[in-house]
């Protein structure tokens, strides 16, 4: 998935997992936003109980879950998408 949200490769394993939580760019929105996904499924909803703290380090938190993943492809797709 690109930064847009549209598929750009299909190869995340069927049994593949993601769940992150995103910071949105410009710091103003609190909430923390949570990407769930499950093969080529996916959504993301901000939080309506988790929120940034003003003194956090924001950031955003990828854990992938899956077989036969190819780890340099994910991390050149994940700083592309939010480069």
């Amino acid at each position: 998935i690109d930064s847009t949200g549209n598929v750009v490769s299909n190869d995340f394993d069927e049994d593949g997992r993601m769940s992150s939580f995103i910071n949105e760019r410009d710091g103003l929105d609190k909430r923390r936003y949570i990407l769930q996904a499950v093969h080529d499924l996916w959504d993301v909803t901000a939080s309506t109980n988790l929120f940034w703290d003003p003194n956090d380090t924001r950031c955003c938190k990828i854990i992938v879950i899956g077989k036969r993943l190819d780890e340099k492809a994910l991390q050149e797709g994940f700083i592309n998408c939010f480069s």
